[in-house]
This record gives structure tokens, C-alpha cells and sequence, in this order.
């Protein structure tokens, strides 16, 4: 048996992109990235869809660390009719 038959059955986990990866791929200065970004937990609501939604992953004690879900990314940029490419 090869490694490549070999099944894990590990959970998926998110593939996370810091905000700065995404603002550089994205060519965006902070103020504009911001224009198009939902911050779960210090916005309200249901993110719509046409906003990027980005998750805080530090704890609540400490200071906001925003990242971006590749599937997200990959979702808003869809939408937006940016072309992607598997990475």
C-alpha cells in the first residue's frame, strides 16, 4: 500500500490567508480592503455577499488577528468576476 492509498480521515481544516497575503494578491491599500471587508464579531449582521468575510482567530484577551478562509476568498472573487486559479 502507497501513501497516496492511504486515507487520513482527518477533519478538513481551513486553509487561512492573513489579511496583508490577501490585500497584496489583491493589489488593495488598507483603507480599500477595508471597503470590502465583513469582520465577523465587530460587524453586524449576516455578512452580504458581496463584502469578504474575515474571521478573528486570536483570543478574546488579546488583540484582533484577521485572516481570510481560501474558500472565501475564492468565493468573493467569483462573485466579483476576478479570475482564480487552483492553487
Amino acid at each position: 500500500m502507497t501513501l497516496n492509498e492511504v486515507e487520513a480521515g482527518l477533519p478538513e481544516l481551513p486553509f487561512l490567508l492573513h489579511v496583508d497575503q490577501v490585500r497584496a494578491l489583491l493589489d488593495l491599500n488598507e483603507k480599500e480592503f477595508m471597503s470590502i471587508a465583513f469582520r465577523r464579531g465587530i460587524d453586524y449582521g449576516d455578512p452580504p455577499s458581496r463584502l469578504l468575510c474575515l474571521m478573528n482567530i486570536a483570543p478574546t484577551d488579546q488583540d484582533p488577528m484577521w485572516r481570510v478562509d481560501y474558500k472565501e476568498l475564492r468565493r468573493w472573487c467569483r462573485r466579483n468576476q476576478i479570475p482564480t486559479y487552483q492553487w
